[in-house]
Order: structure tokens, then sequence, then C-alpha cells
């Protein structure tokens, strides 16, 4: 049978507007981990890998700063163009967070072998580290910040490092100003980070039609700030989001709903029917 061109409309809406209902449906964010970056998450996982190197237990600002230096992100362009660098970090957190006997083999241990630890551990990921609670406030921090004045629901490397920046009572904003040779760069490091940030979510609100923002988000938490700005960098971005957001559709159309409730189902009334109930005869007695 024949459709018309109304109904051809019709149908495509209808799929359309059932693609989008489940996308939500299955990507609900319910915590801050969930609109990290791809960058801020590799920070966060990093820093659990520092603490267990360290022997720590949680993972303190300290360490989730050190993390920063293992991801590609612009940020590490910005600090070198400051002569903040990985080795004088290291040298400043290990003062902190490892005994004396660890301190003069530190240096050497985390910066130059990190990736050969990072597999070493992979599978023996110590799962009782915590985030210690400055860490949590600083996570809680940066979603405030996103959404007050950037007006974003992504959490990037640069808006977690805007944070740090902006609360001097951390140990890590303390570690970077001893990185400082001149106090003066403080506030220029600053406009640096914001000047990068504005870039990018000026280029959403400006180049990217507003139906398309909920899809440029999400292609944000899958890529490293530096492969972001590259799209920008070459007007890509619209295309890129465009995309990303036929690819995304086009998987969520295809995928077995059915199986996704069941095992959903399933889950759920395991962890609600662990309830012990009396018999009769455990009652009387």
């Amino acid at each position: 049978m024949l459709l018309t061109k109304e109904e051809k409309i019709k149908n495509e809406k209808f799929r359309r507007d059932q693609a989008y209902s489940w996308l939500n449906y299955v990507i609900s964010r319910i915590t801050y981990f969930d609109f990290f970056s791809k960058d801020t998450f590799e920070m966060a996982l990093n820093s659990k890998y520092f603490a267990q190197i360290c022997n720590r237990t949680d993972v303190t600002s300290e360490l989730l700063l050190l993390s920063l230096f293992e991801t590609d992100s612009e940020l590490t362009r910005v600090l070198r163009s400051f002569k903040i660098s990985k080795r004088k970090v290291t040298r400043l957190v290990s003062k902190t967070n490892l005994k004396y006997e660890q301190k003069n083999n530190f240096f050497e241990r985390h910066t130059r072998n990190f990736k050969n630890f990072f597999v070493k551990y992979e599978e023996n990921l110590n799962k009782d580290i915590i985030f210690s609670q400055e860490v949590h406030q600083i996570f809680q921090k940066s979603s405030e910040l996103a959404l007050k004045r950037f007006k974003t629901p992504v959490i990037s490397a640069s808006i977690l490092f805007l944070t740090i920046l902006d609360d001097e009572t951390l140990s890590a904003c303390k570690i970077l100003k001893r990185c400082l040779k001149n106090p003066s760069d403080w506030p220029v490091l600053k406009y640096q980070i914001l000047k990068s940030i504005h870039l990018q979510e000026s280029t959403i609100l400006e180049e990217v039609v507003k139906n398309q923002h909920y899809f440029a988000y999400l292609l944000k938490t899958q890529l490293s700030e530096k492969q972001y700005k590259t799209l920008i960098q070459k007007d890509m971005l619209p295309a890129a989001i465009e995309y990303f957001r036929n690819i995304l559709v086009e998987e969520i159309l295809e995928f077995d709903k059915f199986a996704y409730f069941e095992k959903e189902t399933a889950q759920s009334m395991a962890l609600v029917n662990n309830r012990p109930y009396l018999t009769i005869k455990e009652k009387n007695l």
C-alpha cells in the first residue's frame, strides 16, 4: 500500500519521537559522573589508579590534579605555557601522598611508567578506593558551575580545573600556586581557561541549531576537548553533530527494547526481593 506524503511525514515524526523518548530513558542521567566529558572521566579513573599506587584508600584533590597530565587535554598545553609541568606537580604531590621511603622513586614510577602501572592494575583496581569528601565537593561545585555559569550540562576537564582554581582552600590549588613563578600569572591562567570554555559553549549556541543541542552535549561526553576543539577550528562541528545524531538514532531504533526491559526487571526484582518472610510455624515461635 502506497503512503501519501503526509502519511510518510507522520510516520517519520512518530519514529523520531519514539527514538528520542527511548534515548532519554536509556541514558537517563542520575549522578554528576554521568555528565563527565571523556577527559574528566579519564581523570577520575586515573586518579583512583594513582591512589592505589600510593597505597591510599581515597582520592585527594592533588591526585585528581596529577591525573590531568595523563589525559589528551588542551589544559596540559595551557599549563605548559605557564611552566606548570607534570614533573613539578608530581614532586609536590609526592610530599603529601607518599611515605618518606617512597618519595625518591615516585617521579619515575608515576610520570614515565604510568601506562604500565595502568595495565598492571586495570584488572585489579581496589574497588574500595573512594573519592574523598574534598573531591566529591569539587565534582558537585563543577556541576553547579557548568549549569549556572556556562549553561551546559557537561562537566569538562576545563570546568573541573577552573573549580579547583576558584577554591584556594584546596591542596591542589595551593600546589598550582606554588608552581607559578609569578603570582600575577594566576588571573591570566584563569582567563585562558575561561576563554577556552567560552569558545566551546558559544560555538554550540551560535552555530548549532537548537534542536541539535541535546546531541551536541552527548557528543561532547564522547570526545576529548582537543578533539572537540579540532571540530570547531575546522568548522565541522554542526556536521559532526548531525552525523552523530543520525548514527545514534539508527542504533536506538534497532535496539532490542524487550530484552533490555527483561534484564532491567530481573535486576530490580533481585534488589527488592531480599526481604525474609516467616512461615506460620516460625511466627508462632
